[in-house]
């Protein structure tokens, strides 16, 4: 079963967010990805940093389009080790910046 997406909006956060995609703190004032999902009879609200929203269609194009299983810290974890080697230096460098964010090495080692 997938999920299901029943709002989607880019509010400007009133107060600090957690990034769901890279796990940092979404500050007050700037915009983000709110989304309001149910998935196994559940709702839930998917929230992600403008700068990992702009990850979404690399990360997609690298599982061969939209999944059940969605974007989640595992798989846009080991896209971005694979395209922080990638020939497109903008996927690199987006790949990189990632890692950066998450506190992860190229080596996989947690700075």
């Amino acid at each position: 079963m997938s999920a299901v997406l029943l709002a989607s909006s880019r509010p400007k956060a009133r107060k600090n967010h957690r990034c769901e995609t890279c796990t940092t703190t979404i500050p007050a004032g700037e915009t983000y990805l709110n989304q309001r999902c149910v998935f196994d009879g559940r709702v839930y609200t998917y929230k992600s940093c403008a700068l990992c929203v702009e990850l979404d269609h690399y990360v997609i194009a690298w599982m061969g389009g939209w999944d059940d299983d969605g974007l989640n810290l595992d798989t846009v974890e080991e896209w971005a080790r694979e395209a922080a080697l990638s020939l497109s230096v903008d996927e690199s460098q987006a790949a990189i910046d990632y890692l950066r964010r998450r506190g992860i090495g190229l080596e996989g080692e947690t700075d």
